[in-house]
């Protein structure tokens, strides 16, 4: 059927293949090698239109115009022995059943389609040019060699070639890192400029247009027409070398051109077998066609044929030249070999099945212009592509920068250097992201897997470049890497080895500790019964030292690889030994402190303690204690071997942790508690007599065992180097070397070079002084003895007088003046009648038990009780007595107004050898009735020579200035020279027999005679170190304040929540108020001021610390208690929990606060002893009971806020306090511990100022660790201080807790 093709466009390409089908069936007709007397003739027909494809197409396949549709059709005969063409893969997939049924031949040499491949369904069809799977994987191999992924697709709708294209291009893409990023199959109708704006705004600069060339030339020409540049073109074979298009006017400004294509070889004779058929004297048979004779067979009328240029014939798209020159040429070698033929020629052409020939085409194996032309099992050729680059205004105008063979092995090569770009600019990026550097991964963002993010791997994670080069593989166990790593190390395996330098000398300690023990336990029992060994505790002292080596046998399990058993030997030796130990010293001081201080108070309950021995049972109660705890943390949570490949990179840490955290802080806490009371004991028995006062001794051990503890749980919150496990021995070292060092080794001492000392007379000489005679102990006094007989001498020698009183008798009654308060029982007796004495205001009309009294002999007595005698006079009697005036034994006796005699003495000689009187009298001394006192000196005789040198008659050498007399054996004359002590002296012209106190602000050295004026020291505002102290304390109250008015102002803000909300600002308030104390500090104490400086800071620092110790708690129920007990920490937040503890702790602070005050409140002290030049004003603590309760407070919130904050040590950063906590309480510890230990050993002025440093330590301690990092990221860091980063770091929290 004949159609008029003038009203259709004219294909040049579709011309020129036709004219390469005639040359080759000519050039073979020519041949004398193929199918040497075989002529062979075709039939040609333009697939105009589908619908009027059939008739020519039944044609084919029909005998004598007829179609035999029954019967078997495997040995049918047809009109054409095979079919070359169509050329489209639409077309052939149409017409290729028609020829399918019959097993015909059909051999395209453009129908590129996949599914054509297809032998189930397409049994007899071949073709010579590559399938649309080998040309899209040209194109990924070009995307991919340059490195693009971001790439838009153009297709067709409606068009096979199109639709398969973009089925394969979807499916290998689908492996690789390249991204569709769009894609828009073309229609009649399309907007193609929407759809280049479309891709434009996507920063696509890679588009693979995928089309037959009609569509391509319209997509070109719009690029051209929005004038569209940049771009990278990926032209299919279709139109990849279509001159139209590349000779387009402004082709050149759309930029880069690539095109894949078949192998292109030039046919030898094609041009001037074209030119010969267009200018041959012979016309054209298409020359006659319009009402020629040969109408019928001529399909296409051509009108003007041979005005056609010959170079635009043969050039305009040769892509498919050598394709159709193929096709036919394996017709022909199949036939040559079905017909046998030589080069003396073929059989004789009889019926030639379909099939037949079928199977000698696939099986077809030749070269054709040094080309291997053959076949796979879905009659497929190999692949062999050129990738060409246009030359837009060049000649020519493409040229071949690049190659893809598949046969014999796939080879795809690409010239960088023969590519020049648009503009002369470099390879244009089409990326939906940038490339990662080495170490990063990528991180999907987006539909795309080539649009990500680039993050860097994180430690112990690489890029396996080898495996999967966009995700971070983690480290095999035992490895290790930095941040951004492409390759994993392997991990340095550490431990403490007995070898190593520290190891060794630690060793040494442990033993040599050990050694030492044991010496002095010998030692001790060698002096077993002497004082010093009793007053160290006795046996108990041994229990003391055995237990200290054995809490050492610990430290030898530190070293080598840890194994299970070295873990629990090294922490349960310890803690269970030396809180016996400890216990042994708590009991001690307790025992001393009751034997000097309680055993008067409390009788009973002391007799009780000696009579059940409870020194043993408390320590026998405590230590069973202990033990079950000990038992509880090994039964239910031992320790055990912990590899550590998390704290440092490039090591393997191999530890032993601490087992269950609660059962583990359980077993601890016996011993830290035991601390805290033994040093409350020691303290309440400083004042005690040196030899058994250990407030020093066990104050240094504590403070050593503190620090060693605190050091190694810093260092362990801080750091998880290998090393810290010797800083937990070196704490245990230190722990026990306190003991010895301070409690045994100056016991040891005084045994060896102290003997004199270790007696009993020493100690009780200090018990003496100690208890400075509590009740005196009076001996027999024979001088009263002799007294009372002399009276009782005269009162009967009176009575038997006939004389005196003849018939009276008198009586008496005596008392042994024993006691000052034993007098006035007696002289209340003898006042009395029957018993009683009225009190009267008339004297006379009283008349005593008795009436009169002799003595007491003492003056001092003689005083005390004589106003009680005044009060009753008897006047007549004691007028009498005043008037007495008789002769005793030859003497005068009579009394003066006073009461007083007169006084008549006589100085005599003896002189026992003289012949005159053996007396004689040498002097006289009277007083009546004047004083006068005669010593005749002639008279005396000293020596048998008559010599009248007087002897010395002294008892004693006259003392030395500074001196004083002491008088002994009752005479004043016999005295021994002592020196005056200090702050007394000596007035030698007043009283030679006195040293004189000094006044209260006097002071003197020894051997003074006059005093000097003392220094008065107190904390001067003035000082230069008090200003200093002020400042640090004003300074901490702006501090406080300006954080208080920036949370304010920040109040919403992450950082303000997690630092506590409400809470925070109790504790800056708090710091405020304890800072306010200091300022209490400074000028001479008064009773307001000493009350303020020590209740303020205890009160509200107890509030501040009790805050922080919440909040660490309840960080911890969340992040590790809310899952497990529900029900607890809803009923937890429910009753606003944090705020119930915190009421109560300030309750029972604010309580003991009170009582401290009501007792006995700190008040103002003067230190006259410590210094003899100075006077050092001050305050006491108050009652001992109440201050060490309030301190036990405090201490105890900080164990607690310590403890919490450990629990928490891996908790997300943005919630983990354990290092500034930590950090806080450290300082808060050394300060206290320096200002304890300083309080104890020396008293001066600047013992204050360690006060003072240590209340600023504890502040500071708080607002440096805890509030100024948080203000720190609040001003400078404000993109740490958003919901997102905090949630960010519990995310990565959770997950780190999933992932273990």
């Amino acid at each position: 059927m004949s159609l008029d093709c003038l009203m259709e466009p004219f294909s040049m390409q579709d011309y020129g293949m036709m004219q390469v089908m005639k040359f080759t069936v000519d050039e073979i007709n020519n041949s004398s090698t193929l199918l040497p007397n075989i002529t062979l003739g075709y039939e040609i027909f333009d697939v105009c239109d589908a619908a009027h494809n059939f008739p020519s197409m039944f044609n084919f396949i029909s005998i004598n115009g007829r179609i035999k549709l029954v019967g078997n059709r495997k040995n049918k005969t047809h009109n054409v022995i095979g079919v070359v063409g169509p050329s489209s893969s639409s077309d052939s997939l149409t017409m290729a059943p028609v020829f399918m049924m019959d097993l015909v031949p059909m051999i395209s040499y453009a129908a590129s389609s996949s599914r054509l491949s297809n032998t189930l369904v397409y049994p007899s069809f071949l073709r010579t040019i590559p399938t649309n799977k080998d040309i899209i994987r040209v194109i990924v191999r070009i995307i991919q060699h340059f490195g693009w992924n971001w790439v838009a697709f153009i297709g067709a709708q409606g068009d096979e070639y199109s639709r398969n294209g973009l089925e394969l291009f979807r499916k290998q893409i689908s492996s690789t890192s390249i991204c569709l990023a769009y894609f828009h199959e073309l229609e009649t109708e399309t907007n193609y400029e929407e759809v280049l704006d479309r891709i434009d705004s996507l920063n696509i600069n890679v588009i693979v247009v995928f089309t037959l060339e009609d569509y391509a030339r319209d997509v070109i020409n719009t690029a051209i027409r929005i004038n569209m540049g940049g771009k990278v073109w990926i032209a299919g074979d279709s139109w990849s070398m279509d001159h139209e298009i590349a000779t387009a006017p402004g082709i050149e400004k759309i930029g880069t051109v690539f095109g894949v294509t078949d192998r292109t070889l030039n046919i030898p004779g094609l041009r001037d077998f074209i030119y010969k058929s267009r200018f041959r004297d012979t016309p054209d048979e298409c020359v006659n066609c319009e009402g020629g004779s040969d109408g019928e067979k001529c399909n296409q009328a051509c009108d003007n044929c041979t005005s056609l240029n010959i170079d635009a014939i043969i050039n305009d798209n040769p892509t498919f030249s050598f394709s159709v020159y193929a096709a036919v040429y394996t017709m022909a070698h199949a036939l040559n070999t079905v017909l046998n033929c030589s080069k003396m020629g073929c059989n004789k052409v009889q019926e030639l099945p379909s099939y037949l020939l079928l199977q000698h085409m696939l099986k077809a194996n030749f070269s054709l212009l040094n080309r291997q032309i053959r076949y796979d099992e879905n009659g497929d050729p190999p692949a062999s592509f050129s990738v060409v680059l246009w030359r837009p205004k060049k000649v020519p105008p493409f040229q071949i920068v690049g190659t893809y063979e598949a046969y014999p092995t796939v080879r795809f090569t690409m010239h960088n250097d023969l590519v020049v770009w648009y503009d002369n600019g470099t390879v244009p990026f089409s990326n939906c992201s940038e490339e990662c550097e080495s170490g990063f991964e990528r991180v999907q963002n987006s539909v795309h897997q080539c649009c990500f993010q680039c993050e860097k791997c994180p430690a112990n994670t690489y890029v396996n470049v080898s495996v999967d080069f966009d995700t971070c593989a983690s480290c095999q166990e035992g490895e290790w890497s930095d941040e951004g790593s492409t390759y994993c190390t392997r991990r340095s395996i550490i431990y403490l080895q007995y070898t190593d330098s520290l190891s060794i000398l630690f060793l040494i300690c442990a033993a040599s500790f050990m050694l030492l023990s044991l010496t002095i336990s010998i030692l001790f029992a060698f002096n077993y019964n002497t004082p010093v060994v009793k007053s160290a505790g006795g046996s108990m002292c041994f229990l003391m030292l055995a237990c200290l080596i054995l809490s050492n046998v610990g430290v030898f399990f530190y070293f080598g690889v840890p194994r299970p058993v070295d873990c629990v030997m090294r922490n349960i030796f310890f803690i269970f030994f030396f809180t016996v130990c400890l216990s042994c010293m708590a009991v001690r001081s307790f025992q001393i402190v009751s034997v000097f201080k309680m055993a008067a108070k409390f009788p009973k309950a002391y007799g009780w303690w000696v009579k059940y021995n409870g020194q043993w049972l408390c320590l026998a109660v405590y230590t069973v204690l202990h033990l079950i705890a000990c038992g509880m943390w090994l039964q239910f949570g031992r320790p055990k071997p912990y590899v550590d490949d998390v704290s440092f990179k490039d090591q393997t840490v191999l530890t032993c942790d601490i087992g269950t955290l609660v059962m583990s802080i359980f077993a601890w806490f016996f011993l830290w508690f035991l601390s805290v009371v033994c040093f409350c004991f020691s303290y309440m028995g400083k004042d005690l007599p040196k030899n058994y006062n250990e407030a020093k001794s066990i104050t240094f051990s504590l403070v050593l065992f503190y620090l060693g503890w605190i050091a190694y749980f810093t260092a362990y919150i801080v750091s998880r180097g290998v090393y810290v496990q010797l800083l937990n021995a070196a704490a245990q070292l230190s722990s026990a070397y306190g003991i010895i060092i301070s409690f045994f080794i100056p016991r040891t001492y005084i045994i060896i070079f102290q003997p004199n000392k270790n007696t009993q007379a020493y100690f009780q000489t200090k018990i003496q002084t100690y208890t400075q005679t509590i009740s005196r102990m009076y001996q027999f006094d024979e001088s009263s003895y002799q007294m009372f007989q002399v009276m009782r001498f005269a009162v009967e020698e009176i009575n038997n007088s006939t004389t005196l009183l003849p018939n009276v008798s008198l009586g008496y009654e005596i008392f042994d003046h024993c006691s000052d308060t034993q007098n006035f029982p007696s002289v209340f007796s003898f006042m009395s009648q029957n018993g009683s004495f009225p009190v009267l205001q008339t004297l006379n009309s009283y008349q005593p038990k008795v009436i009169a009294v002799t003595g007491p002999y003492e003056s001092t007595s003689s005083i005390a009780v004589a106003p009680l005698f005044m009060m009753d006079l008897i006047p007549m009697l004691l007028r009498e007595l005043k008037n007495s005036n008789f002769s005793l034994n030859g003497r005068q006796v009579k009394y003066d107004d006073n009461g007083d005699p007169p006084v008549s003495f006589a100085v005599v000689q003896w002189r026992p050898e003289s012949s005159s009187p053996l007396i004689e009298v040498v002097g006289s001394y009277d007083t009546y009735p004047e004083t006068t006192f005669t010593i005749n000196d002639s008279l005396i005789h000293w020596d048998d020579d008559g010599s009248v040198r007087v002897p010395f008659g002294n008892c004693s050498v006259e003392c030395k200035e500074g001196y004083v007399r002491e008088r002994d054996q009752n005479h004043e004359c016999c005295f021994q020279c002592q020196i005056c002590p200090i702050n007394t002296y000596v007035n030698h012209t007043q009283d030679p027999y006195t040293c004189i106190v000094c006044d209260a602000d006097d002071w003197a050295r020894e051997g003074s005679t006059f005093c000097i004026r003392c220094d008065i020291l107190y904390l001067s505002f003035t000082d230069p170190l008090s200003v200093l102290l002020l400042l640090c304390a004003a300074s901490l109250v702006l501090l406080c304040t300006a954080i208080t008015v920036l949370f304010l102002y920040h109040y919403n803000t992450p950082v303000v929540k997690s630092a506590g909300g409400n809470l925070c600002f109790l504790m800056l308030v708090s710091l405020i108020m304890s800072s306010v104390s200091l300022f209490f500090f400074f000028g001479r104490p008064t009773p307001i001021r000493c009350v303020f400086r020590n209740v303020m800071f205890f009160l509200f620092y107890a509030v501040c610390i009790s805050c922080l110790s919440v909040r660490s708690f309840q960080i911890f129920c969340v992040f590790n208690l809310a899952t497990r007990f529900p029900e607890a920490y809803k009923s937890w937040m429910r009753y606003n929990g944090q705020w119930l503890v915190i009421g109560t702790v300030t309750v029972v602070q604010l309580v003991l606060c009170v009582l401290w005050v009501t007792v006995e409140a700190p008040a103002p002290f003067r230190d006259e002893v410590s210094f003899e030049d100075l006077i050092i004003l001050g305050c006491t603590s108050g009652n001992t009971g109440t201050f060490l309760g309030v301190v036990f407070v405090i201490f105890l919130l900080s164990l607690l806020c310590f403890t919490f904050s450990y629990m928490c040590a891996d908790l997300p950063k943005n919630y983990n306090e354990a290092k500034s906590i930590t950090f806080s309480i450290l300082l808060c510890y050394i300060g206290w511990c320096l200002y304890f230990t300083g309080n104890l050993i020396s008293k001066a002025v600047y013992i204050q100022y360690l006060y003072v440093v240590a209340q600023l330590s504890s502040l500071y301690g708080l607002l440096l660790s805890y509030f100024i990092p948080k203000s720190y990221i609040i001003v400078f860091q404000p993109q740490k201080n958003t919901q997102a980063y905090f949630q960010t770091s519990i995310q990565n929290y959770t997950q780190n807790i999933s992932r273990t």
